[in-house]
């Protein structure tokens, strides 16, 4: 056991590494370590490392840079897709103590600790995750791992192929969330969609079982493939009060020639109508799209064609990402690179695209009522939450108001959010 030992960690990337560095953190408090800020004193720094980009690449680097001029003394442990992205003879892990890939980073304190590890855990076709550090929501890992093997995707070569959670265990740990006092439960892996593949039931499956067993709690379903967001689950998310107005699907791009090149499963006809078909069964709904500008031979006329699809469908937000040469994927090898120069011109124009959208999204819900929860979040003299459908929203401090929802009144616009009136009592 670590008697007055201090543990920091720092996460980059998606909700599941989050998801999985709050499981991490909880096994350093059974052993008695103090956790505390990746800004403060600690004994031992953790990086959780994303690979996606080459600026996720980047700020690992910086991260631990900063440690070793701040706290010289200090160790480091990086774990996650980096390392396994890594050559074993990479400078930066000469920086660190601890080089953990995503097989062995859930087992960290028990390295640390020199605990006696069974070398077959390490090969677990599944290993839980969720996080617990915020009192309002929770990212409960569902499934890991990816079959999908697109070009510009390093994922699969680093977090391995599709596996899921068993129902059973997940339903456990909904009790045990609610028992937490969490309110919203964020459906996290890294093809969610794929739920279930090859172990005899299906993302539709669990969301089924779920919505029959009355938890108190909302969920919300992270990105998901649109060949895989099927008119079961649309239907279901339509009907039932449980599950939030609110998708994330990755469309990547408006072009079915770059679509095509990136290996993914769906065309722009395919995908124009599942857009549509979501927004008639259900009007409210917040949908957020993944899109990569500058993709190897993205011609000016693939990028307008882009725009235009975008500019027209009823989307509520972009994530721009300009492409990124990854080593471990197939198109660090295509030819035809755009230049960075051109990369950065064609993201500014879809992100203010996509600052339109949210801004024209929040503004149709302007004094409507809609159901807050309240995080513990505060700036300014302000508390704030989401929407149902993923609007941002503030209103004025109230302690009592924290992991509580309300009813509101949608007032006024600022900036990137609502500021809303209070209606009646929280529950």
């Amino acid at each position: 056991m670590a008697v007055n030992k201090r543990v920091a960690i720092h996460t980059l990337g998606c909700k599941l590494n989050f998801a999985e560095s709050s499981s991490i953190l909880n096994k350093f408090r059974q052993r008695q370590y103090e956790i505390v800020s990746f800004d403060d004193d600690a004994d031992i720094y953790v990086i959780h490392s994303c690979t996606v980009t080459a600026t996720a690449d980047k700020k690992t680097r910086q991260l631990i840079n900063k440690v070793k001029n701040a706290n010289p003394k200090a160790k480091i442990a990086l774990i996650g897709c980096m390392v396994d992205n890594l050559s074993q003879n990479s400078s930066i892990l000469e920086k660190t103590d601890w080089a953990l890939g995503n097989k062995e980073k859930m087992f960290l304190p028990e390295i640390i600790e020199n605990e006696a590890i069974n070398d077959s855990i390490f090969n677990s076709r599944f290993i839980p995750a969720f996080s617990t550090y915020d009192r309002t929501r929770s990212f409960l890992k569902i499934q890991d791992g990816c079959d999908y093997f697109c070009e510009y995707c390093t994922i699969p070569y680093v977090r391995g192929r599709s596996r899921s959670a068993e129902i059973k265990d997940i339903l456990n740990q909904l009790d045990f969330l609610v028992d937490k006092g969490i309110k919203e439960v964020i459906f996290t892996g890294i093809n969610i969609g794929d739920y279930g593949v090859n172990q005899n039931f299906s993302f539709a499956d669990l969301l089924y079982t779920i919505s029959k067993q009355s938890y108190p709690l909302r969920f919300r379903i992270s990105s998901i493939e649109p060949n895989l967001l099927s008119d079961e689950i649309i239907e279901l998310v339509a009907s039932s009060d449980a599950f939030m107005p609110h998708f994330h699907i990755p469309l990547q791009h408006g072009s079915d020639r770059i679509l095509q090149s990136m290996k993914r499963r769906y065309t722009i006809d395919y995908f124009v109508k599942l857009i549509y078909k979501i927004k008639k069964s259900i009007p409210d709904a917040f949908i957020a799209n993944d899109v990569i500008v500058g993709f190897p031979d993205e011609t000016d006329e693939d990028f307008r064609n882009m725009f235009d699809l975008l500019k027209d469908l009823p989307i509520a937000y972009l994530h721009v990402f300009p492409y990124s040469d990854r080593p471990l994927a197939n198109s660090f090898n295509f030819k035809n690179k755009i230049p960075a120069n051109i990369k950065k011109q064609r993201s500014k124009i879809l992100t203010k695209l996509s600052k339109e959208k949210q801004e024209n999204f929040y503004n149709s819900f302007l004094n409507t009522t809609s159901k807050v929860l309240w995080e513990a979040k505060i700036e300014d003299d302000f508390i704030y939450g989401y929407t149902e459908n993923y609007i941002r929203v503030a209103t004025h401090y109230d302690a009592n108001l924290i992991n509580k929802i309300s009813n509101v009144l949608l007032e006024k616009l600022d900036k990137n959010l609502i500021i809303a009136k209070i209606l009646n009592d929280e529950k």
